[in-house]
């Protein structure tokens, strides 16, 4: 795999180019947060699986 450093000084966007990662995946993932109410521990994301494709955008949302 190659790593291209961004030259972002000069403007350079080469780290918006993915040319070597054809795809990412999770196994297993656990979100927990401190309830800002509550201030109890509250799971978010539980035993979750997942992969993104070359190309394909992914984002998990949700309020601030």
């Amino acid at each position: 795999m190659t790593v291209v450093q961004p030259d972002v000084e000069n403007g350079s966007d080469d780290h918006f180019h993915n040319r070597g990662i054809r795809s990412f995946l999770w196994t297993g993932i656990t979100v927990t947060v401190k309830d800002r109410q509550s201030k109890q521990h509250k799971t978010i994301l539980s035993n979750i699986d997942g992969m993104v494709k070359q190309g394909e955008l992914m984002a998990v949302m949700g309020p601030s």
